[in-house]
């Protein structure tokens, strides 16, 4: 049985939201040292939280896939059909309020030279094209790129999923050994220019298609994580990844630069999936850590902490007036008013336009 806990606001699944917590906080701590206490030796510490705050993000795509999936597989398996305009609705009232309500902070702080952030940036942001290497997203709105890719991702998750409903699990495997192979066959074959750019893409893609491979997938993930060995291989995948990280951490010689490239584009996602999708299924130490209460709070408002922490994260240059306003530690203050005034009140609305023209039923784990 999922690790389901019931909020005032609907049903979502707890060790989910303690990794949401966990991965968000990747982010913030990886930030302020990479960003707003940097130093210029860049010392181990400090590449190891840049990488942490890159990982966070990974965490995050895989479980946008898995629930965005899991949300897909419920809606057909209760009503035989899986609406698009549904899938496109919800996201929308998930995703655009508490993003533009950011954006258009930033335009007002830049617009009173506050800070220093140009409005092609901006206007890229909120195209979801920061992920393309022209454009200038730097600054407070840097972190975007990230729900660049998401929405990239979802204009081909709902028609191919529509297209493959009874299929899904061979054709997301398919899609997903795909983003996985194309960067060694980019490098196999010395494609260069656009190539490159589409191999970083795809890697990026991989960690949501995963996500989306293990819903289809849940019901052998239920049977792994009640195997008598599923805990050891946990433990074996965490220290693998702990010494990935150590990897990437430390200074490498340029031959040495596409090996760790390629372990990071096999080892992590499947690292990441195995373990976000056993603890999904499993009641032990580490489940009990990820739902202890400080943690859920977190991850409940981390998509909201996700936005806003970048303008209280950012280098003392790109601050034009020196203000309490922008101390680090309000950054949970405008997540937390982010959250239950505008993005929870947002879902909300989008369940009531959703019931109100009898789209879908009331409740859907988030």
């Amino acid at each position: 049985m999922d690790a389901v806990k019931v909020y005032k606001f609907g049903p979502r699944i707890a060790t989910l939201d303690g990794w949401r917590g966990i991965s968000i906080s990747l982010v913030v701590v990886g930030h302020l040292f990479d960003r707003r206490y940097h130093t210029e030796s860049f010392s181990l510490i400090e590449r190891l939280m840049f990488h942490l705050s890159i990982w966070g993000v990974n965490i995050f795509f895989v479980i946008s896939g898995y629930i965005i999936t899991k949300l897909a597989l419920r809606e057909y398996d209760d009503g035989g059909i899986f609406s698009v305009r549904n899938f496109y609705l919800r996201r929308f009232f998930r995703i655009i309020p508490p993003f533009f309500l950011y954006l258009g902070c930033i335009a007002l702080a830049s617009r009173y030279s506050m800070i220093v952030q140009p409005y092609s940036g901006i206007v890229a942001a909120a195209t979801f094209t920061c992920n393309w290497p022209p454009m200038d997203c730097d600054g407070f709105v840097g972190h975007t790129w990230s729900l660049a890719y998401e929405e990239q991702f979802y204009v081909v998750f709902p028609a191919l999923f529509a297209l493959t409903c009874a299929y899904s699990r061979q054709a997301f495997a398919i899609l997903l050994a795909c983003l996985m192979v194309f960067p060694f066959i980019r490098y196999s074959l010395h494609l260069e220019g656009t190539w490159r750019a589409v191999a970083a893409l795809s890697a990026k893609f991989s960690f949501i298609c995963i996500g989306t491979v293990l819903a289809v997938n849940e019901g052998k993930i239920r049977q792994l994580s009640k195997h008598p060995n599923a805990n050891r291989i946990s433990s074996a995948v965490f220290s693998l990844l702990a010494a990935l990280l150590l990897l990437n951490a430390m200074p490498i010689a340029a031959s040495m630069v596409h090996i760790v490239s390629s372990l990071n584009d096999i080892v992590l996602p499947l690292g990441i999936a195995w373990l976000v999708g056993i603890t999904v299924h499993q009641s032990n130490f580490f489940t009990r850590v990820l739902t202890a209460p400080p943690l859920l709070f977190i991850g409940t408002i981390s998509y909201s902490l996700y936005l806003w922490q970048q303008l209280f994260t950012a280098p003392p240059s790109d601050y034009l007036i020196q203000s309490s306003l922008f101390s680090a530690p309000l950054m949970f203050v405008a997540a937390t008013l982010s959250y239950f005034f505008v993005e929870r009140y947002s879902k909300r609305l989008g369940a009531r336009v959703l019931r109100r023209f009898r789209l879908i039923p009331d409740t859907h784990v988030t």
